[in-house]
């Protein structure tokens, strides 16, 4: 068994390679509804055989029709050895009638065969993207099966060797209108503006980091709208009135399953050597933060949603209470990024 896909209706759409079928279980009693493809197959092939003789295969989906299903046929069929290419395949299914047929056919003109692993997926423009698991390659399909692009991220030479791998590829995020980075620095009064900067590597020199946004600063915390494609790192500088530079953050990467959260000490205040905190949140609620505030204090993060509450209601003298109360040390001159990527 290599994927479960739960539908609208609370029934299971199981893929077993070793079976060479799909099974459609009912979600309430457990019970077989019908099999796909395989010795056991129930459904009349309206494409000549092409529909059903799928092997090894992998990433059985339903798509939002209910009607269409999607998977990666491996095509390891030592029964068939004239079937050498791994392909994607878009299937009609019929329940009713209980016929099945060939939609698409996403099919790589270098007729590569992957042994194990593999994926597809269904892209928002309705192109498609087939993954070839053990072999070092992915390509883009059209969705009518004509290919639009065909890459190896390893040698061509190797195919096969499994020296490079991956079980699914998957374009995972393009642009959010609801993604945001939230910057705050704790005790640094004086910032008037943060300037948004971005870099490929997390290493890149300050010459390499180029400014994609500036923000005033209006309260504790500030927001960045993260509107377009990003390089993969990003990090804040905080600026004065005169635009000159307060102190900047650890670069935070930009991905969309694992947050992260970074702070750095300033370079004119504490004077302490830079720290950085990652955080991978279990919380899937989309309208949430996905990274909250983390510091050495077990009660950092109650702490600074009363903290910001003090700020609106009675200003810095509210700060400066908690500040005190919390020994003025475990929170002072850090500097906070913090990634919301909705999923």
């Amino acid at each position: 068994m290599n994927s479960v896909d739960k539908d609208a209706a609370g029934n299971y759409l199981v893929s077993a390679r070793y079976t060479r079928s799909l099974t459609y279980i009912n979600g309430t009693n457990g019970e077989v509804i019908w099999v796909l493809g395989g010795k056991k197959n129930r459904f009349r092939d309206l494409s000549g055989g092409r529909a059903t003789d799928f092997a090894y295969q992998h990433d059985a989906r339903w798509d939002a029709t209910g009607s269409t299903l999607t998977l990666f046929d491996n095509a390891v069929d030592n029964e068939n050895p004239m079937r050498s290419d791994s392909r994607g395949l878009r299937l009609e299914v019929d329940q009713q009638a209980m016929t099945v047929a060939v939609v698409t056919e996403y099919v790589n003109p270098r007729k590569l065969r992957a042994i194990s692993q593999g994926s597809l997926q269904t892209l928002p423009s309705g192109n498609v993207l087939l993954s070839y698991g053990h072999l070092a390659a992915f390509s883009e399909f059209a969705n009518d099966g004509r290919l639009l692009c065909d890459v190896n991220y390893g040698p061509e030479s190797r195919f096969g060797a499994g020296d490079v791998q991956a079980y699914h590829t998957l374009v995972a995020l393009d642009e959010h209108e609801n993604a945001k980075l939230f910057v705050s620095w704790n005790g640094a009064t004086e910032v008037a503006t943060w300037d948004l900067e971005g870099a490929a590597g997390a290493t890149a020199s300050d010459e390499e980091w180029v400014r994609l946004d500036t923000l005033e600063k209006s309260s504790f915390e500030s927001a960045f709208r993260l509107r377009h494609i990003y390089p993969r790192f990003l990090r804040v500088s905080g600026r004065d009135a005169n635009a000159g530079l307060l102190g900047t953050s650890e670069p935070v990467e930009v991905a969309i399953e694992v947050s992260n959260h970074s702070g750095v000490d300033d370079s004119h205040g504490n004077g302490g050597e830079p720290q950085a905190y990652n955080s991978k949140s279990e919380d899937t609620d989309s309208s949430q933060s996905q990274v909250v505030f983390v510091d050495h204090h077990p009660l950092a993060s109650t702490l600074l949603s009363f903290w910001r509450l003090l700020e609106a209601v009675t200003g810095m003298f509210g700060l400066f209470l908690i500040y005190r109360s919390c020994g003025g040390h475990w929170m002072r001159n850090k500097m906070s990024l913090c990634v919301d990527l909705p999923r």
